[in-house]
């Protein structure tokens, strides 16, 4: 019996740390936006000001627990995933940490000895700052610097970061939805600490839900208005003007000048499609000159055998010249092949060996 409950005794005594360590801290958060290419904290960029306002709401009631020391805030720098070694990538985040925290300590009287700072590198809320009022004593290895440099000489910055000793990273995980609340986890990276001399940030933030406004099911009451007594309008018939149609004009029916010929291209190379389906290749030129006058000229040229034992040759060839006339102005067009204006010479051959 005393051995069992000496086993239940040590199981308890090793695993109360665990326990603890994962029990989460109910946490209220606010989440601040910087726009791209603007440094300042800016009330009108995005929820700044709806954050500003439920923030000193927050923090002012419990603003003697944490100058006792009772609660402290962990003040969040978001960065990308893939470059967050970059120097000026830390430098902006503990830029964009430094403005929140010094409103923090202007406008709320807040100590400086109550606030934490990490950079998380895991990629969400990517250029955000969340400020979160944790209601644990501030842990005694936590980071409160904020280092960072006003000017983007890589040299300045450089000697900035260095200041750090170790740049304090935090991942973000998150472990769901219970009871109203979300759970996520800071998992603290600093390289001036060991990994067993830390505790990671467990914090029970509560989820805001919007509430849809209910309809009423019953409508209004209106009282209706009593119309005014009105004196009768006699009304005078009106004489209606006979509508005199005027006669349609005829519009002309456009008429082709000569001189419209002069935006035709003046000289044009064509194809027979019909003559490619037959396997004979063909090129057609046209030259346009004076106001009425082109000239055509028309080759094809086939030549080709089948592969079989009785071959099938097809061969034919055609030049055909052409002196053409317009006629314009008449609502109608055509050519016409003046006489000795037309010479065609050809060939053609198909046999079957």
């Amino acid at each position: 019996m005393r051995k069992t409950a000496l086993l239940i005794l040590l199981f308890c005594m090793l695993c109360m740390p665990d326990l603890i360590a994962q029990s989460y801290i109910r946490t209220a958060s606010f989440l601040f936006s910087f726009p791209e290419g603007v440094e300042l904290l800016e009330e009108d960029c995005g929820d700044n000001q709806e954050m500003l306002q439920c923030m000193e709401n927050e923090l002012i009631p419990v603003r003697s627990k944490i100058q006792a020391g009772a609660y402290h805030l962990l003040i969040v720098a978001h960065v990308s995933a893939f470059n967050y070694a970059n120097t000026q990538v830390i430098n902006k985040a503990s830029r964009h940490a430094s403005y929140i925290h010094a409103y923090i300590l202007s406008k709320l009287a807040i100590p400086e000895e109550s606030m934490a700072f990490y950079i998380d590198r895991s990629g969400d809320y990517r250029d955000k700052v969340h400020v979160y009022l944790v209601r644990s004593p501030l842990p005694a290895y936590a980071n409160m610097a904020i280092c960072y440099s006003e000017e983007d000489s890589p040299e300045v910055v450089k000697k900035e970061i260095t200041r750090y000793g170790g740049v304090p990273y935090v991942n973000l995980y998150r472990n769901g939805e219970s009871n109203g609340y979300r759970k996520d986890v800071y998992v603290i990276n600093d390289p001036l600490f060991d990994r067993s001399e830390v505790d990671d940030y467990r914090l029970a933030i509560p989820i805001q839900r919007t509430k849809a406004p209910v309809k009423s099911e019953t409508p209004p009451r209106t009282v209706p208005e009593v119309p005014a007594k009105q004196q009768p309008v006699k009304q005078q018939p009106v004489k209606q003007q006979p509508v005199i149609q005027q006669p349609e004009e005829k519009q002309p029916k456009e008429k082709i000048s000569r001189q419209e010929i002069q935006a035709v291209p003046r000289i044009s190379l064509s194809t027979n499609l019909l003559y490619w389906a037959l396997l004979s290749p063909n090129l057609t030129f046209d030259c346009y000159f004076g106001n009425a006058f082109s000239f055509h000229l028309e080759g094809v040229y086939a030549d080709w055998q089948t592969r079989s034992s009785h071959p099938k040759t097809w061969s034919v060839w055609e030049v055909s010249p052409e002196f053409r006339y317009w006629l314009w102005g008449k609502g109608i067009w055509f050519y016409r092949a003046l006489p000795g204006g037309i010479w065609s010479l050809g060939g053609f051959r198909f046999y079957v060996q």
